[in-house]
């Protein structure tokens, strides 16, 4: 079935195994769009050296939420900011409260290979690969209502989360 608004002639092209018809996909449907260089991308203490940077798009992989297929783009799907904790389960959400409680555009999710209540389940660590992340580690990730990765560190920092979210997020939100 054709994406919404995409003029029939040009779906050969988004399903062309050549490299020109796979940029022309990605250039058309705004998916190679990178804003590594802007000021809204920040890249904190710890970051994964491997995967997407901050002002890269997040990439999709299937999970399991709440026990039932899905994806990482159809749990984020909501609108708002989204912080996705990955690694193990326990540690992480901890000292973030107040953030939430500060932010209420803010949800937060966590990617694991471990289950748990709440957890988005990465059963064959995919998710986490493509992030650039070991199933052990633990990595941030602050995503923008367009899924472009806005900030990006190691162990979550709650004080660098709320200076980023303080200057992005608009005053009405607070």
């Amino acid at each position: 079935m054709p994406a919404p608004g995409w003029p029939p002639a040009l779906l050969p092209l988004a399903h062309s195994a050549s490299r020109p018809g796979a940029y022309l996909f990605r250039t058309v449907s705004h998916l190679g769009i990178r804003y590594r260089h802007s000021p809204l991308s920040v890249n904190g203490p710890g970051a994964p050296r491997r995967g997407p940077h901050a002002g890269d798009r997040l990439p999709d992989a299937p999970i399991l939420h709440n026990g039932a297929p899905s994806t990482v783009h159809a749990v984020l799907a909501a609108p708002g900011w989204h912080l996705l904790l990955c690694g193990p389960t326990t540690p992480l959400a901890g000292d973030l409260d107040p953030l939430q409680t500060r932010h209420r555009a803010l949800a937060v999710q966590h990617l694991s290979t471990h289950t748990g209540p709440g957890v988005l389940h990465d059963p064959d660590g995919k998710a986490l690969h493509r992030l650039g992340v070991q199933p052990i580690n633990v990595a941030t990730w602050l995503i923008r209502p367009d899924r472009q990765i806005g900030y990006r560190a190691g162990t979550p920092d709650p004080d660098a989360l709320t200076r980023y979210l303080d200057r992005w997020i608009p005053q009405l939100d607070r």
